[in-house]
């Protein structure tokens, strides 16, 4: 059902986090978080920095980029 997504979506994109003292947009730290899982687990199937860190940018900035153009959509 995509209404739940939908509505998913717009729950994290008006989230905020407080870490010290500033409000971050909880979708930028749901990206953050997928980076970090990406560059642990590419980094260890692969044993090689280049490929984890490359996948991990790629994801991160993937993931920030949809989440945050949901948040312009409310």
């Amino acid at each position: 059902d995509q209404r739940g997504t939908v509505a998913f979506c717009d729950r994290i994109s008006e989230s905020q986090v407080s870490i010290a003292g500033v409000p971050w947009p909880t979708y930028k730290l749901i990206a953050l978080a997928v980076g970090l899982s990406v560059l642990v687990g590419v980094g260890i199937a692969t044993a090689s920095a280049a490929p984890a860190v490359l996948s991990a940018a790629a994801s991160t900035t993937v993931v920030w980029i949809i989440l945050g153009s949901m948040s312009w959509l409310n």
